[in-house]
Protein backbone atom coordinates (compact mmCIF):
# COMPACT_ATOMS: atom_id res chain seq x y z
CA UNK A 1 0.00 0.00 0.00
CA UNK A 2 1.22 3.43 -0.84
CA UNK A 3 0.44 6.91 0.30
CA UNK A 4 -2.55 7.58 -2.12
CA UNK A 5 -3.68 4.24 -0.72
CA UNK A 6 -3.56 4.72 2.57
CA UNK A 7 -5.44 8.67 2.09
CA UNK A 8 -8.35 6.76 0.02
CA UNK A 9 -8.71 3.79 2.99
CA UNK A 10 -8.50 6.75 5.87
CA UNK A 11 -11.51 8.96 3.87
CA UNK A 12 -13.45 5.73 3.09
CA UNK A 13 -13.48 4.62 6.84
CA UNK A 14 -14.15 8.65 7.47
CA UNK A 15 -17.21 8.54 5.17
CA UNK A 16 -18.26 4.99 7.10
CA UNK A 17 -17.87 6.65 10.30
CA UNK A 18 -20.21 9.52 9.20
CA UNK A 19 -23.02 7.42 8.04
CA UNK A 20 -26.00 8.00 10.46
CA UNK A 21 -26.72 4.18 10.22
CA UNK A 22 -23.20 2.90 10.43
CA UNK A 23 -22.08 4.83 13.21
CA UNK A 24 -19.68 3.04 16.16
CA UNK A 25 -16.83 2.78 18.17
CA UNK A 26 -15.55 0.24 16.10
CA UNK A 27 -15.94 2.80 12.98
CA UNK A 28 -14.17 5.56 14.84
CA UNK A 29 -11.25 2.90 15.33
CA UNK A 30 -10.24 2.28 12.31
CA UNK A 31 -10.75 6.08 11.37
CA UNK A 32 -7.86 6.79 13.93
CA UNK A 33 -5.67 3.74 12.70
CA UNK A 34 -5.70 4.40 9.24
CA UNK A 35 -4.85 7.96 10.37
CA UNK A 36 -1.98 6.43 12.07
CA UNK A 37 -1.41 4.79 8.46
CA UNK A 38 -0.96 8.09 6.86
CA UNK A 39 0.90 9.34 9.25
CA UNK A 40 3.86 6.63 8.68
CA UNK A 41 3.72 7.49 4.85
CA UNK A 42 3.92 11.20 5.43
CA UNK A 43 7.54 10.43 7.91
CA UNK A 44 8.72 7.76 5.16
CA UNK A 45 7.46 9.88 1.47
CA UNK A 46 7.94 13.82 3.26
CA UNK A 47 10.23 14.33 0.39
CA UNK A 48 8.26 13.37 -2.28
CA UNK A 49 4.51 13.49 -1.53
CA UNK A 50 2.42 15.59 -3.99
CA UNK A 51 0.40 18.59 -3.57
CA UNK A 52 -2.75 16.81 -4.34
CA UNK A 53 -2.27 14.14 -1.66
CA UNK A 54 -1.20 17.07 1.18
CA UNK A 55 -4.96 18.94 0.66
CA UNK A 56 -6.53 15.61 0.35
CA UNK A 57 -5.38 14.89 3.77
CA UNK A 58 -5.98 18.69 5.17
CA UNK A 59 -9.57 18.34 3.46
CA UNK A 60 -10.10 14.78 5.41
CA UNK A 61 -8.62 16.01 8.63
CA UNK A 62 -10.94 18.60 8.74
CA UNK A 63 -14.01 16.61 8.10
CA UNK A 64 -12.50 14.04 10.91
CA UNK A 65 -12.23 17.57 13.29
CA UNK A 66 -16.26 17.91 12.44
CA UNK A 67 -16.77 13.94 13.19
CA UNK A 68 -15.07 14.10 16.41
CA UNK A 69 -17.36 17.06 17.31
CA UNK A 70 -20.36 15.20 16.10
CA UNK A 71 -19.91 12.09 17.51
CA UNK A 72 -18.96 13.33 20.84
CA UNK A 73 -21.32 11.56 22.46
CA UNK A 74 -20.05 8.09 20.67
CA UNK A 75 -16.24 8.91 22.24
CA UNK A 76 -17.87 9.57 25.88
CA UNK A 77 -18.84 6.72 25.97
CA UNK A 78 -16.04 4.81 24.53
CA UNK A 79 -13.63 7.33 26.30
CA UNK A 80 -11.56 4.95 28.59
CA UNK A 81 -11.30 2.44 26.03
CA UNK A 82 -9.77 4.92 23.44
CA UNK A 83 -7.64 6.25 25.95
CA UNK A 84 -6.63 2.45 26.35
CA UNK A 85 -5.88 1.77 23.31
CA UNK A 86 -4.25 5.22 22.90
CA UNK A 87 -1.70 4.05 25.46
CA UNK A 88 -1.10 0.51 23.91
CA UNK A 89 -0.37 1.92 20.69
CA UNK A 90 2.20 4.60 22.59
CA UNK A 91 0.65 7.26 20.32
CA UNK A 92 3.03 10.34 19.79
CA UNK A 93 1.77 13.66 21.24
CA UNK A 94 1.74 15.19 17.50
CA UNK A 95 -0.97 12.95 17.08
CA UNK A 96 -3.98 15.12 17.50
CA UNK A 97 -6.77 12.66 16.30
CA UNK A 98 -5.98 10.97 19.57
CA UNK A 99 -5.90 13.85 21.88
CA UNK A 100 -9.56 13.38 23.31
CA UNK A 101 -11.30 15.94 26.28
CA UNK A 102 -12.33 13.85 29.06
CA UNK A 103 -15.96 13.91 29.09
CA UNK A 104 -17.80 15.17 32.54
CA UNK A 105 -19.97 12.86 33.96
CA UNK A 106 -23.21 14.61 35.41
CA UNK A 107 -21.80 14.04 38.81
CA UNK A 108 -18.80 15.44 38.19
CA UNK A 109 -20.62 19.23 37.34
CA UNK A 110 -21.15 20.23 40.86
CA UNK A 111 -17.25 19.26 41.86
CA UNK A 112 -15.60 22.48 41.86
CA UNK A 113 -18.17 23.81 43.73
CA UNK A 114 -17.88 21.02 46.06
CA UNK A 115 -13.89 21.37 46.11
CA UNK A 116 -14.61 25.33 47.17
CA UNK A 117 -16.47 24.01 50.62
CA UNK A 118 -13.97 20.60 50.91
CA UNK A 119 -11.16 23.54 51.56
CA UNK A 120 -13.42 25.64 53.31
CA UNK A 121 -14.23 22.95 56.23
CA UNK A 122 -9.82 22.09 55.62
CA UNK A 123 -9.16 24.89 56.55
CA UNK A 124 -11.56 25.72 59.17
CA UNK A 125 -10.63 22.66 60.91
CA UNK A 126 -6.67 22.86 60.67
CA UNK A 127 -7.17 26.35 62.04
CA UNK A 128 -9.16 25.22 64.80
CA UNK A 129 -6.91 22.20 65.66
CA UNK A 130 -3.83 24.04 65.74
CA UNK A 131 -5.30 26.86 67.89
CA UNK A 132 -6.71 24.09 70.40
CA UNK A 133 -3.11 22.53 70.38
CA UNK A 134 -1.50 26.14 70.96
CA UNK A 135 -4.05 26.72 74.10
CA UNK A 136 -3.59 23.14 75.31
CA UNK A 137 0.08 22.13 75.20
CA UNK A 138 1.87 22.26 78.19
CA UNK A 139 -0.98 21.78 80.89
CA UNK A 140 -1.33 18.77 82.95
CA UNK A 141 -4.57 16.95 82.25
CA UNK A 142 -5.07 18.42 78.44
CA UNK A 143 -2.48 15.93 77.10
CA UNK A 144 -5.03 13.38 75.76
CA UNK A 145 -7.10 16.56 74.29
CA UNK A 146 -3.98 18.11 72.81
CA UNK A 147 -3.36 14.48 71.28
CA UNK A 148 -6.33 14.60 70.10
CA UNK A 149 -6.48 17.96 68.16
CA UNK A 150 -2.74 16.36 66.58
CA UNK A 151 -4.72 13.83 65.18
CA UNK A 152 -7.53 16.28 63.59
CA UNK A 153 -5.30 18.67 62.22
CA UNK A 154 -2.64 15.89 60.74
CA UNK A 155 -6.45 14.09 59.16
CA UNK A 156 -7.21 17.56 57.58
CA UNK A 157 -4.06 17.18 55.81
CA UNK A 158 -4.21 13.78 55.27
CA UNK A 159 -7.91 14.39 53.62
CA UNK A 160 -6.58 17.82 51.39
CA UNK A 161 -3.43 15.92 49.79
CA UNK A 162 -5.62 12.94 49.41
CA UNK A 163 -8.42 13.94 47.60
CA UNK A 164 -7.94 17.16 46.57
CA UNK A 165 -5.19 16.74 44.25
CA UNK A 166 -5.15 14.68 40.88
CA UNK A 167 -2.31 12.73 41.52
CA UNK A 168 -2.40 12.15 45.38
CA UNK A 169 1.14 10.72 47.47
CA UNK A 170 1.50 7.18 45.95
CA UNK A 171 0.49 5.05 49.32
CA UNK A 172 -2.05 7.13 49.54
CA UNK A 173 -3.70 7.01 46.42
CA UNK A 174 -3.29 3.16 46.38
CA UNK A 175 -5.39 2.90 49.85
CA UNK A 176 -7.95 4.96 48.47
CA UNK A 177 -8.52 3.31 45.14
CA UNK A 178 -8.65 0.19 47.20
CA UNK A 179 -11.08 1.46 49.55
CA UNK A 180 -13.42 3.11 46.53
CA UNK A 181 -13.32 -0.43 44.82
CA UNK A 182 -13.67 -2.65 48.86
CA UNK A 183 -16.86 -0.21 48.75
CA UNK A 184 -17.63 -0.26 45.26
CA UNK A 185 -17.50 3.48 44.97
CA UNK A 186 -18.02 4.92 41.43
CA UNK A 187 -15.13 7.27 40.75
CA UNK A 188 -17.20 9.96 40.15
CA UNK A 189 -18.14 10.24 43.52
CA UNK A 190 -15.07 11.45 44.50
CA UNK A 191 -15.34 15.30 45.16
CA UNK A 192 -18.60 14.11 47.36
CA UNK A 193 -17.11 11.88 49.33
CA UNK A 194 -14.06 13.92 50.14
CA UNK A 195 -16.63 17.16 50.84
CA UNK A 196 -18.36 14.71 53.03
CA UNK A 197 -15.32 13.40 55.13
CA UNK A 198 -14.15 17.31 55.39
CA UNK A 199 -17.06 17.94 56.85
CA UNK A 200 -17.47 15.45 59.21
CA UNK A 201 -13.55 16.43 60.27
CA UNK A 202 -15.03 19.90 60.42
CA UNK A 203 -18.34 19.16 62.79
CA UNK A 204 -16.17 16.85 64.85
CA UNK A 205 -13.50 19.81 65.63
CA UNK A 206 -15.77 22.47 66.19
CA UNK A 207 -18.03 20.16 68.44
CA UNK A 208 -14.20 19.43 70.41
CA UNK A 209 -13.75 23.25 70.40
CA UNK A 210 -16.99 24.14 71.71
CA UNK A 211 -17.71 21.19 74.29
CA UNK A 212 -14.66 20.00 75.46
CA UNK A 213 -12.32 23.38 75.40
CA UNK A 214 -14.64 25.07 78.64
CA UNK A 215 -14.58 21.63 79.86
CA UNK A 216 -11.07 21.44 80.52
CA UNK A 217 -11.21 24.98 80.99
CA UNK A 218 -13.30 24.62 84.48
CA UNK A 219 -10.96 20.94 85.34
CA UNK A 220 -8.37 23.95 85.61
CA UNK A 221 -10.55 25.60 87.91
CA UNK A 222 -10.95 23.09 90.06
CA UNK A 223 -7.04 22.87 90.63
CA UNK A 224 -7.03 26.22 91.06
CA UNK A 225 -9.59 25.87 93.69
CA UNK A 226 -7.65 22.88 95.42
CA UNK A 227 -4.70 24.80 95.20
CA UNK A 228 -6.11 28.19 96.46
CA UNK A 229 -7.38 25.42 99.88
CA UNK A 230 -4.50 24.13 100.79
CA UNK A 231 -2.99 28.52 100.14
CA UNK A 232 -1.19 27.95 97.26
CA UNK A 233 -1.38 31.30 95.25
CA UNK A 234 1.10 30.81 93.18
CA UNK A 235 -0.18 27.63 91.45
CA UNK A 236 -4.46 28.37 91.81
CA UNK A 237 -3.13 31.26 89.74
CA UNK A 238 -1.48 29.52 87.23
CA UNK A 239 -4.40 27.21 87.04
CA UNK A 240 -7.28 30.25 86.74
CA UNK A 241 -4.78 31.71 84.23
CA UNK A 242 -4.43 28.60 81.83
CA UNK A 243 -8.70 28.01 82.32
CA UNK A 244 -8.44 31.57 80.87
CA UNK A 245 -6.28 30.45 78.21
CA UNK A 246 -8.01 27.57 77.09
CA UNK A 247 -11.35 29.57 77.36
CA UNK A 248 -11.29 33.36 77.34
CA UNK A 249 -15.08 33.38 77.73
CA UNK A 250 -15.05 31.90 81.42
CA UNK A 251 -16.03 34.61 83.08
CA UNK A 252 -15.31 32.09 86.19
CA UNK A 253 -12.10 31.70 85.62
CA UNK A 254 -11.36 35.62 85.04
CA UNK A 255 -13.34 36.51 88.43
CA UNK A 256 -11.43 33.90 90.06
CA UNK A 257 -8.11 35.88 88.79
CA UNK A 258 -9.78 38.76 89.96
CA UNK A 259 -9.78 37.55 93.67
CA UNK A 260 -6.45 36.55 93.46
CA UNK A 261 -5.09 39.81 92.64
CA UNK A 262 -7.54 41.05 95.19
CA UNK A 263 -5.92 38.75 97.87
CA UNK A 264 -2.52 39.78 96.82
CA UNK A 265 -3.78 43.98 97.16
CA UNK A 266 -3.18 44.53 93.71
CA UNK A 267 -6.14 46.30 93.77
CA UNK A 268 -6.22 48.19 89.88
CA UNK A 269 -5.86 44.92 88.44
CA UNK A 270 -8.57 43.58 90.38
CA UNK A 271 -10.81 46.24 89.74
CA UNK A 272 -9.89 45.47 85.87
CA UNK A 273 -11.07 42.08 86.13
CA UNK A 274 -13.94 42.47 88.25
CA UNK A 275 -14.97 45.14 85.59
CA UNK A 276 -14.51 42.72 82.39
CA UNK A 277 -17.16 39.97 84.28
CA UNK A 278 -19.30 42.32 85.43
CA UNK A 279 -20.16 42.79 81.48
CA UNK A 280 -21.39 39.16 81.76
CA UNK A 281 -23.04 40.15 84.95
CA UNK A 282 -21.04 37.94 87.50
CA UNK A 283 -23.06 39.08 90.83
CA UNK A 284 -19.85 38.13 92.70
CA UNK A 285 -17.98 40.76 90.88
CA UNK A 286 -19.81 43.54 91.94
CA UNK A 287 -19.74 42.24 95.38
CA UNK A 288 -16.30 42.30 94.87
CA UNK A 289 -15.52 45.62 93.52
CA UNK A 290 -18.11 46.95 95.70
CA UNK A 291 -15.88 45.80 98.79
CA UNK A 292 -12.57 46.99 97.26
CA UNK A 293 -14.99 51.00 96.47
CA UNK A 294 -15.51 50.35 100.20
CA UNK A 295 -11.92 49.88 101.37
CA UNK A 296 -10.88 53.33 99.31
CA UNK A 297 -13.74 55.06 100.79
CA UNK A 298 -16.60 55.62 97.65
CA UNK A 299 -19.24 54.19 100.14
CA UNK A 300 -21.95 55.69 97.77
CA UNK A 301 -20.71 53.73 94.55
CA UNK A 302 -20.22 50.52 96.97
CA UNK A 303 -23.53 50.70 97.62
CA UNK A 304 -24.69 50.98 94.07
CA UNK A 305 -22.71 48.40 93.10
CA UNK A 306 -24.53 45.92 95.90
CA UNK A 307 -27.87 47.32 95.02
CA UNK A 308 -27.69 46.70 91.51
CA UNK A 309 -26.22 42.84 92.39
CA UNK A 310 -28.92 41.65 94.62
CA UNK A 311 -31.60 43.21 92.25
CA UNK A 312 -30.30 41.34 89.15
CA UNK A 313 -29.17 38.27 90.99
CA UNK A 314 -33.21 36.97 91.18
CA UNK A 315 -33.36 37.50 87.57
CA UNK A 316 -30.17 35.26 86.51
CA UNK A 317 -30.89 32.67 88.83
CA UNK A 318 -34.09 32.46 86.87
CA UNK A 319 -32.67 32.55 83.34
CA UNK A 320 -28.84 30.29 84.15
CA UNK A 321 -30.48 27.80 86.75
CA UNK A 322 -27.58 25.53 85.52
CA UNK A 323 -25.12 27.99 85.75
CA UNK A 324 -26.18 30.45 88.64
CA UNK A 325 -26.93 27.14 91.32
CA UNK A 326 -28.64 28.23 94.29
CA UNK A 327 -25.75 27.96 96.60
CA UNK A 328 -23.88 30.59 94.50
CA UNK A 329 -27.44 32.71 94.48
CA UNK A 330 -27.41 33.20 98.82
CA UNK A 331 -23.30 33.67 98.58
CA UNK A 332 -24.15 36.92 96.44
CA UNK A 333 -26.96 37.74 98.52
CA UNK A 334 -25.00 37.64 101.35
CA UNK A 335 -21.96 39.81 100.13
CA UNK A 336 -24.56 42.14 98.77
CA UNK A 337 -26.58 43.12 101.81
CA UNK A 338 -23.25 42.70 103.61
CA UNK A 339 -21.89 45.52 101.61
CA UNK A 340 -25.01 47.38 101.89
CA UNK A 341 -24.86 47.30 105.21
CA UNK A 342 -20.86 48.19 105.68
CA UNK A 343 -21.32 51.29 103.16
CA UNK A 344 -24.23 52.31 105.45
CA UNK A 345 -22.32 52.10 108.18
CA UNK A 346 -19.37 53.70 106.72
CA UNK A 347 -21.91 56.34 106.28
CA UNK A 348 -22.77 56.77 109.57
CA UNK A 349 -26.16 55.08 109.25
CA UNK A 350 -25.68 52.53 111.86
CA UNK A 351 -28.99 51.24 112.10
CA UNK A 352 -29.96 50.74 109.07
CA UNK A 353 -26.40 49.20 108.54
CA UNK A 354 -27.49 46.70 111.05
CA UNK A 355 -30.62 45.79 109.61
CA UNK A 356 -28.19 44.87 106.43
CA UNK A 357 -26.41 42.85 108.81
CA UNK A 358 -29.18 40.73 109.73
CA UNK A 359 -30.39 40.02 106.44
CA UNK A 360 -26.98 38.74 105.32
CA UNK A 361 -26.73 36.93 108.46
CA UNK A 362 -29.87 35.25 107.67
CA UNK A 363 -28.53 34.48 103.82
CA UNK A 364 -25.72 33.17 105.57
CA UNK A 365 -26.94 30.31 107.24
CA UNK A 366 -28.71 29.09 104.59
CA UNK A 367 -25.43 28.12 103.35
CA UNK A 368 -23.49 25.18 104.92
CA UNK A 369 -19.65 27.27 105.29
CA UNK A 370 -19.25 29.63 107.46
CA UNK A 371 -19.19 33.39 107.00
CA UNK A 372 -17.48 35.81 109.13
CA UNK A 373 -17.25 39.60 108.20
CA UNK A 374 -21.30 40.45 108.49
CA UNK A 375 -21.25 38.93 112.06
CA UNK A 376 -18.02 40.67 112.61
CA UNK A 377 -19.48 44.07 110.97
CA UNK A 378 -22.21 43.68 113.14
CA UNK A 379 -20.74 43.74 116.66
CA UNK A 380 -18.94 46.79 115.86
CA UNK A 381 -22.47 48.59 114.34
CA UNK A 382 -23.91 47.36 117.57
CA UNK A 383 -20.66 48.34 119.71
CA UNK A 384 -20.74 52.13 118.35
CA UNK A 385 -24.82 52.38 118.44
CA UNK A 386 -24.22 51.46 122.24
CA UNK A 387 -21.24 54.28 122.72
CA UNK A 388 -23.56 56.24 120.78
CA UNK A 389 -26.50 55.97 123.34
CA UNK A 390 -24.60 56.18 126.24
CA UNK A 391 -23.42 59.82 125.48
CA UNK A 392 -26.91 61.07 124.20
CA UNK A 393 -30.71 60.40 126.06
CA UNK A 394 -31.77 58.00 123.63
CA UNK A 395 -31.15 54.90 125.10
CA UNK A 396 -30.05 51.89 122.52
CA UNK A 397 -32.35 48.78 123.46
CA UNK A 398 -28.29 46.86 122.81
CA UNK A 399 -26.67 44.54 125.58
CA UNK A 400 -22.82 44.42 126.14
CA UNK A 401 -24.11 40.24 125.99
CA UNK A 402 -25.60 41.07 122.85
CA UNK A 403 -22.19 42.44 121.39
CA UNK A 404 -20.09 39.89 122.77
CA UNK A 405 -22.14 37.08 121.66
CA UNK A 406 -21.84 38.87 117.86
CA UNK A 407 -18.01 39.17 118.61
CA UNK A 408 -17.83 35.39 119.63
CA UNK A 409 -19.20 34.69 116.09
CA UNK A 410 -17.38 36.38 114.36
CA UNK A 411 -14.04 34.72 115.75
CA UNK A 412 -15.64 31.46 115.33
CA UNK A 413 -16.43 31.98 111.77
CA UNK A 414 -12.99 33.92 110.55
CA UNK A 415 -10.58 31.84 107.96
CA UNK A 416 -7.10 32.55 109.78
CA UNK A 417 -5.62 31.60 106.47
CA UNK A 418 -7.98 34.44 104.74
CA UNK A 419 -5.62 37.72 105.51
CA UNK A 420 -8.66 39.67 105.84
CA UNK A 421 -10.78 37.35 108.32
CA UNK A 422 -7.07 37.20 110.48
CA UNK A 423 -7.65 41.32 111.01
CA UNK A 424 -11.25 40.58 112.17
CA UNK A 425 -10.05 37.34 114.21
CA UNK A 426 -7.71 39.66 116.08
CA UNK A 427 -9.66 42.64 116.43
CA UNK A 428 -12.90 40.27 117.85
CA UNK A 429 -10.88 38.74 120.68
CA UNK A 430 -9.86 42.19 121.57
CA UNK A 431 -13.13 43.46 121.82
CA UNK A 432 -14.68 40.52 123.63
CA UNK A 433 -12.12 41.02 126.05
CA UNK A 434 -13.00 44.69 126.78
CA UNK A 435 -16.16 44.33 127.08
CA UNK A 436 -16.26 41.74 129.56
CA UNK A 437 -13.76 44.05 131.50
CA UNK A 438 -16.74 46.68 130.94
CA UNK A 439 -19.70 43.87 132.08
CA UNK A 440 -17.89 43.70 134.81
CA UNK A 441 -17.39 47.33 135.75
CA UNK A 442 -21.14 47.65 135.04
Amino acid sequence: MDLKKAINEYKKNLDLLNAEKSASIDNLINVLISRDLVQDYLRKESHSIDSQSLSKIKDTDSDLKNAIKKHKKLINENYENLICLREIKLVSSESWWWSFKQPVHILDILDPILNLFTLFCLGFSFALSIEMISRLIGGEGDFILSIFAAIQASLTLWIGKTFLTDSPGEALGKIINRVFKWAKINRHYHAELSFLMALIIAVITFFSHTFFMPLFSTYHINKGNDARRENNIAKSFSRYQKAVNIDPNNIEAIHYLGELYDELSISNKAKEVYEKAMLEDYIAAYNNLSRLLIKEGKYSDAFQLASKALKIAPAKRKEEPKRYPETKYLEDRYASFKNLGWARFMLGNNQEAIDYFKLAIAEGKKLNHKNAAANCLLAEALEVELNNSENSENQANISINEIITEWRRCEDNANPKRADEVEWLRKAKKRIKYLRLKRKEN
